[in-house]
Order: C-alpha cells, then structure tokens, then sequence
C-alpha cells in the first residue's frame, strides 16, 4: 500500500469520526428536545402539534446552524481538506486507470465499440429493407 493510500485511510477515518461524533450530539440533541416538549405538552403549556412544530423548527435551526458553521468553512480551507480531495481524485484516476486494464486484458468491448456496432447494424438494416422495396418493385 502506498503512502498516498495510507494517508488517505487516515484521513478518512478523521473525517468519519468526526461526522460520526457530530451526527451522536445532534442526535441526543434532538432527543432532549423532543423529552423537553412532550413535559410541556403534559404541563398543558403547549398543544402537541405545536410541540412537534416547534421540535421540527429547532432541528432544522441547528442543522443550518452546523452547515454554515465557520468550523466547516474553515475546515474546507484547511490542507487537509485539499489533501484528501486530491488523494480522492488519484485514487479515482488509478481505479479507472486500473479497470480500463483489465477490460482490455479481458477484450471486453467497450461501450464506444458497442455503440459503433449498433450503428453498423443500424445502417445494414436500411440496406437491406432498401434492397428488399427495390427486389419487390422490380418483380
């Protein structure tokens, strides 16, 4: 395994276990509000759909909140963040690079061979029902 790869791996492990962490506290989060307004529905101080409105409206709040957040701003200013960009788009290109290979290795057509045939066919089947109008024309 190269070291591109493997700076790779860490870098996503980063990024899943923060992503990981953050969806945990939004979650409780959103478990601490929905206990929050159902006491107030049971003290009678809100009507459930209210409760549940208002729920909606504070989760919605803080997602936007997390989105335009300048840690995420700033983090896709940050090295890393173009590191791992550029490592995912290497390791895109090896994949690709790699497959073309092995389709070639295996002779597997491709689909611009397979679009040329269909042409090909395409235009011997004019032919034919051409010459076919003109044999029965003739006769």
């Amino acid at each position: 395994m190269s070291r591109l790869e493997v700076d790779v791996k860490s870098i996503q492990n980063l990024i899943r276990s923060r992503v990981t962490r953050a969806q945990k506290t939004l979650t409780k989060f959103e478990t601490q509000a929905e206990k929050a307004v159902k006491q107030w529905v049971n003290r009678g101080l809100k009507t459930k759909e209210e409760g549940q409105k208002q729920v909606a409206q504070l989760v919605k709040d803080v997602r936007q909140t997390v989105e335009t957040s300048d840690i995420l701003k700033n983090f896709k200013k940050t090295n890393t963040y173009h590191l791992a960009l550029q490592a995912k788009d290497e390791l895109e290109k090896r994949v690709a690079d790699a497959q073309e290979k092995v389709f070639e290795f295996l002779n597997v057509p491709t689909k611009q061979d397979l679009d040329r045939l269909t042409k090909k066919v395409d235009e011997l089947n004019r032919k034919l029902k051409a010459n076919s109008k003109s044999d029965s024309v003739s006769k």
